[in-house]
């Protein structure tokens, strides 16, 4: 398999988007968040940490992304698990 060249590439996006997107990904606290919006670019901190910054200037690290696009993101497996907790604990809050 080719390996993916851009940051857009590594994320399941052939390029920006000029359209708004879905994308679904943990917040700060750790919850699941989901907004629409446009990608203003994709930048790397001192840290080697990865982000999106949207429209808004919101930023979201790349490996909380649970999907993006319909596409699974880095924190899918994740978000499993926190689904299977939250169900056993009775129910999603």
């Amino acid at each position: 398999m080719k390996e993916p060249h851009s940051d857009y590439e590594k994320l399941g996006l052939a390029k920006p988007r000029k359209a708004r997107i879905e994308i679904h990904y943990f917040g700060k606290d750790n919850n699941p968040r989901h907004l629409k919006s446009k990608i203003k670019e994709v930048i790397s901190t001192d840290k080697k940490e990865q982000y999106i910054v949207l429209e808004n200037n919101v930023r979201i690290r790349t490996d909380r992304i649970i999907a993006i696009e319909n596409r699974v993101g880095p924190a899918y497996d994740d978000f499993v698990t926190y689904s299977l907790i939250s169900i056993n604990s009775g129910g999603l809050e």
